[in-house]
């Protein structure tokens, strides 16, 4: 059952996921003219791991080399780091 209380669970675990591998989400909005974030949004609402993920991050450290691989958005995230790495985008967590 989709809540707003799961939304927002939802949307810090994508805010903490984001922030800690260092994806630029603002870089990201730019392409596809934001679809490939809104997607990403959507399949993070959408994923029935809220909780794992949340559990996840609780242990995890403050930054991240990748994705786990229960994550929809692992391979987007990837790429986005690699894409803004190579474009030389400045984020504030170390690639």
């Amino acid at each position: 059952m989709f809540t707003c209380d799961r939304s927002d669970r939802q949307m810090k675990n994508f805010n903490a996921m984001t922030t800690r591998l260092g994806v630029d989400l603002a870089e990201l909005s730019r392409e596809s003219l934001g679809y490939t974030l809104v997607s990403a949004i959507r399949r993070c609402r959408g994923c029935d791991a809220g909780e794992v993920c949340r559990d996840w991050l609780a242990r995890a450290g403050p930054q991240l080399q990748k994705a786990p691989a229960f994550c929809p958005n692992a391979e987007l995230f990837a790429r986005a780091r690699a894409e803004q790495a190579h474009a030389g985008v400045r984020n504030d967590v170390a690639l």
